[in-house]
């Protein structure tokens, strides 16, 4: 749990979780994650985003720790788990 951040336009960050030794990012332009996704796996707790988002658009961004255990995506802005984040057009990482 906690807060992830953006020290830069480009360096997105979170705080590491007890135990954790590699985490899954997950970026769309859509906030449901439903298509356009880019999965990223990384040991770190933070990803240098090269890319920039189309003009007029945003990207959003979650972050899980993946070992040894995945954990959850979190919650929908309706309070529902979030399930089958980036399952359609997913790019591997």
């Amino acid at each position: 749990s906690g807060t992830a951040l953006f020290f830069s336009q480009r360096l997105f960050v979170w705080p590491g979780q007890q135990g954790a030794t590699l985490y899954e990012v997950a970026r769309s332009p859509h906030p449901t994650f439903h298509t356009g996704c880019l999965l990223r796996t990384t040991p770190e707790t933070f990803w240098a985003d090269s890319e920039v988002p189309p003009a007029g658009g945003i990207f959003h961004y979650l972050v899980r720790a993946l070992t040894p255990l995945a954990g959850s995506w979190g919650q929908d802005s309706a309070g529902n788990e979030r399930v089958g984040v980036c399952s359609g057009g997913a790019a591997p990482g």
